[in-house]
């Protein structure tokens, strides 16, 4: 029984009612059993649904899932299988398009509830694909004095993706100095590191303590502090 709703842009930030489509923007509804999420909605400015996922409780299991919601929606998907590993969680994620499964993913967030990592998996080999890393800048520094971007302070890592060398590390850089207008990020590979050549950078995330980023695995840190 649903007895809680919230609404967020797409960027995270949290939303009244009044404020729902006002300038139609697309946006999420998150829906609650108590504390815990029972389904997410992303949709357009006038209400039409986007995509829908479906979080499942612990004696809920997919197929039976798809059974009761596939029919209903042509792009439908499932968080399931949900993990507690210290100050982490953890789902498996599959997406549906027309009750045919076209996605797979598994998917870390903290203690906060921010996404911390997440892991595509290639639906046939169960293999996985490519791999997504998130730190948060909680403490701008030097940086809090300039205007602030869209998810600002968010550091995204990308792990093992066609376009880069076997190895190579690429990372997104939120933050106004060190964000371009297409976009663009920085190659991490053994000739350049802009975390060991920008002292602004430096000063606000130490690349040599924060190891976790260094490689795709482990998906949940060793270090509980991440």
């Amino acid at each position: 029984m649903i007895d809680k709703i919230k609404y967020e842009n797409l960027f995270g930030d949290e939303l009244t009612v009044q404020q729902i489509g006002k300038e139609d923007e697309a946006y999420i509804k998150k829906s609650y059993e108590g504390t815990e999420i029972r389904s997410k909605e992303v949709l357009d400015g006038k209400d039409n649904l986007i995509s829908i996922f479906f979080y499942l409780k612990e004696n809920e299991i997919v197929s039976q899932a798809l059974v009761d919601f596939g029919g209903q929606y042509n792009e439908v998907g499932f968080y399931f299988n949900k993990l507690k590993i210290n100050n982490f969680t953890t789902w498996d994620v599959e997406s549906y398009t027309n009750q045919i499964c076209t996605g797979k993913a598994k998917v870390a967030f903290d203690n906060r509830g921010r996404k911390l990592a997440s892991q595509n998996i290639d639906v046939t080999t169960l293999a996985i694909m490519d791999t997504e890393k998130y730190f948060y800048l909680d403490n701008l520094g030097p940086f809090s004095e300039y205007q602030p971007v869209i998810d600002n302070g968010v550091f995204k890592f990308y792990y093992n993706y066609d376009a880069y060398d076997p190895g190579d590390v690429f990372v997104v850089i939120n933050l106004l100095l060190h964000q371009d207008a297409s976009g663009g990020g920085y190659i991490i590979d053994d000739d350049e590191n802009v975390f060991l050549e920008d002292e602004m950078l430096a000063s606000v995330f130490n690349w040599q303590s924060n190891r976790y980023y260094h490689s795709a695995e482990p998906l949940i840190p060793i270090n509980i502090s991440v």
